[in-house]
Order: structure tokens, then sequence, then C-alpha cells
């Protein structure tokens, strides 16, 4: 899978723009203050933590190398608000069906046909759906994630669109019709 915006699946190990560099540079300095907190502010251990620091880096990069695509924090704080509040809401009609002497369940399975073509913010989807209460992400493939859902009634399908949406617009990316 790739994690580009146009299909191609290109990672770089080099930055070659602007947001790329700004990727890099943050991993140097998550290493740098992680090295800073673990020596208490020693400034003589510098010597040992700039290779350290820049080999994390380095070894980071190999892990998950650098992608086209970046986090856009405006979207993303419309994403984590939208997954905050379906959470609540949701946990409360968990409850409620819970308690309720009848149990009003009409349980089902989904199968959602993602537009994004990314494979990282399909993961992102995929747990998310499955933090939700009331559904829960049984299995994902290439194009298609199959939700289990406690009622089959309930806007399901809406929901894991708007999800999408939010999802790509917070990674930079476009949904495919």
């Amino acid at each position: 899978m790739n994690d580009q915006p146009n299909g191609a699946d290109e990672v770089v190990m080099f930055p070659r723009n602007l947001t790329q560099w700004s990727d890099m540079l943050l991993r140097l300095a998550s290493f740098a203050l992680l090295w800073f907190i673990l020596n208490e502010g020693a400034m003589d251990s510098w010597i040992l933590g700039v290779p350290v620091t820049i080999i994390a880096t380095y070894a980071s990069l190999h892990i998950s190398p650098l992608r086209s695509w970046h986090i856009h924090p405006i979207h993303l704080t419309r994403f984590l608000l939208f997954f905050l509040q379906n959470t609540i809401v949701s946990s409360f009609d968990v409850a409620r069906r819970v308690f309720h002497p009848d149990l009003p369940i009409q349980p089902a399975l989904l199968r959602y046909k993602f537009r994004i073509k990314a494979e990282t913010p399909r993961v992102i989807i995929a747990n998310t759906t499955s933090l939700l209460p009331g559904t829960l992400s049984v299995d994902v493939t290439d194009d298609e994630l199959l939700v289990h859902t406690l009622d089959e009634t309930l806007p399901n399908a809406a929901s894991l669109r708007r999800l999408e949406e939010l999802v790509a617009k917070a990674y930079g990316l476009k949904l495919e019709d």
C-alpha cells in the first residue's frame, strides 16, 4: 500500500521538500529532548548525546520513512473533537442498551469501501472505529473495512464516511469517489 496522495508508492530517506524537512527535524528535536530529559539536563552528556540523537533519527527514518503527506493541525483537531463527541454519545447509547430490559440491539456486519488510498490513514480509521462504542473493526483489506455494529438501524456507514473525510483532511489527502 502507499501513503501518497497521487497513488505513487514513494517513501524517501532524505528530505525533498519543506514538509519532509520539518518531519525529520521534528524527529531530531524529539530525540534530543528525550536525551535531555533522561540525562536531567547535564550538558556534559551531549558528547554522547549528539551522536546518539543523530543515530536514533537515522534509525527512525529506516523504521518509518518520510512521507509526502503531513498532518494539518486544524483538521487534526476537528478529527479529535469528532472522536471525543462520538465516544461520549456512543458510550451512553451502549450503556442504555445494556441496561434496557429488552436489550435493543440489531447486530450486523457492514462492509465499508475505503475512498482513501493511503495505508496509515486507513489504519487510523480502522482503529478509531474499534474505539467507538457499538462498532468494532473486524477486518481490513486492500479497499474495504469490515465493521461489526450493535445496531444496523443506526447511520453507521454515514459515520464511517464522516470519519474517513476527517482523517483525509487531517492528512491532507484527497478521497476517491
